[in-house]
């Protein structure tokens, strides 16, 4: 997993060193202790993470997470096939969350109207995710990433690998992470059509990996 890239790549490698250390030891955890102690780790890297990157990487699947409140697992009607392409430049996520405030501090109105619309896109991707309609899924995915993109999240390459994406049959895609810079996120049909939009992301000189959340 590519470092600062909007992946939750540490807490990832955590999540592995502390299962592997405890295979060696005959030690027993369950998926929350896990996700707690990657959270120490996340906390020296990081400063004070949400703990999603930590809880996913522990459990896996699907989840929805809300500010506050606890993680909400989220039963997908269907699997879903994702393209994760990198844009070839870092993404960073202090930078990113500092620039929003800053434009938050500019405007509260305009940014609070913008954070609004995203919830509701969220809350509908749930649903989206719940009855396996992918083709929903992706709208909601494309309109995310232009709310995204009215926020300054996004760069030039992200656009052109999802424009890329989308060209080649692309159900949605958007970027992932905090954005500026980092991967982005392409929703197919089905496995093989998400290694045919790989492809076609790979002619373009960028690094893409498929993978499917079930």
């Amino acid at each position: 997993i590519p470092g600062s890239a909007g992946l939750g790549g540490s807490a990832a490698l955590s999540v592995a060193v502390i299962r592997a250390c405890d295979s060696v030891l005959g030690i027993q955890r369950s998926d929350e202790e896990v996700a707690e102690l990657s959270l120490r780790w996340e906390r020296v890297h990081h400063g004070n993470p949400s703990g999603v990157d930590s809880a996913m990487a522990a459990r896996g699947g699907a989840a929805l997470y809300r500010k506050g409140q606890p993680i909400e697992s989220v039963a997908l009607g269907a699997s879903v096939p994702l393209v994760v392409a990198h844009s070839g430049a870092p993404g960073s996520t202090k930078a990113m969350v500092a620039s929003v405030a800053r434009q938050h501090a500019r405007d509260p109105e305009k940014t609070d109207q913008i954070f609004d619309a995203i919830a509701d896109l969220v809350e509908n991707g749930k649903r989206a995710l719940e009855r396996g309609d992918l083709a929903w899924f992706g709208q909601l995915m494309d309109l995310n990433q232009k709310l995204l993109n009215s926020l300054l999240l996004s760069t030039t390459k992200l656009e052109d690998l999802c424009k890329r994406a989308r060209g080649a049959g692309a159900l949605g895609a958007k970027l992932t992470g905090g954005g500026g810079g980092g991967c982005m996120i392409a929703l197919a049909r089905d496995a093989a059509h998400a290694r045919e939009i790989a492809e076609v992301l790979g002619e373009g000189g960028h690094d893409s990996f498929v993978v499917e959340v079930t």
